[in-house]
């Protein structure tokens, strides 16, 4: 059950509460918190395809966006990446990147001025914004980046311009018709005489495609440029709310 009042300040703009029941015999085994949960999983996602796409020798780890998520994505990336040595963030309100830096002493910790700053630098990109209109440039972007596009799940959102959709080789989401709808798929995407055609990728075994995070491997290149688009899937949820439960009983 799930909740979303953008204007909150003081509580998070999303909250939520799992009611975990059994699949034996329907009987309610626990009520949690689903907004740390939600946070939890996401990061953990956005980990996984770090780990599965992202160079292993990258460095430097960019973060767009400084919110509620932000921390726990830095410990998930910086987790699975053990060669990274350099944290850069950016946000509109330069205060929030600032209280996210002061939080790390084992990296050195850059906060940037500029996005153009933040993004250029990074060998892995995360952006975790609500915005709808590109705040990333493919121009900006070094070869062989790997990038967590977190912030588009909801119908109009969007981090990044068509530049960087020309210039991915690998991309990959959670859910491919929730990424459609309302990931930042959803703008790599026109319908053409009924049929999804990807763009700028033709259809389906005419060239580049897209693929869920289940199905990838890795890269091919160090050089690709590969992009996760997460939308978050209520299973990811119930699979972290199970493991608590087991894990506490």
């Amino acid at each position: 059950m799930v909740s979303v009042f953008p204007k909150n300040k003081a509580w998070p703009t999303v909250i939520g509460t799992i009611l975990l029941n059994s699949a034996e015999n329907g009987k309610l085994l626990a009520v949690l918190d689903a907004t740390y949960i939600t946070k939890v999983r996401t990061a953990a996602a956005a980990a996984v395809a770090t780990e599965k796409l992202a160079n292993k020798d990258s460095e430097v780890a960019s973060f767009v966006g400084c919110g509620g998520q932000t921390m726990l994505h830095v410990e998930a990336i910086d987790y699975v990446m053990p060669n990274l040595s350099r944290f850069v963030f950016y946000d509109k309100n330069k205060e929030a990147a600032e209280a996210i830096a002061n939080r790390i002493s084992h990296h050195e910790v850059v906060v940037a001025n500029t996005i153009e700053e933040c993004v250029s630098q990074a060998d892995v990109l995360t952006t975790l914004t609500p915005s709808r209109s590109p705040i990333v440039k493919g121009g900006l972007l070094k070869r062989g980046v790997h990038i967590n596009a977190m912030g588009a799940d909801a119908e109009g959102k969007r981090e990044f311009d068509h530049a960087t959709y020309k210039m991915v080789d690998i991309w990959t989401v959670d859910d491919f018709d929730q990424a459609v709808h309302s990931g930042e798929t959803q703008h790599a995407y026109k319908k053409r005489n009924g049929l999804m055609a990807c763009m700028p990728w033709p259809k389906k075994g005419e060239g580049r495609e897209i693929s869920s995070l289940s199905e990838i491997v890795g890269r091919v290149k160090k050089d690709q440029i590969t992009l996760f688009d997460s939308t978050g899937l209520a299973i990811q949820d119930i699979a972290v709310a199970d493991y608590i439960y087991k894990k506490d009983n």
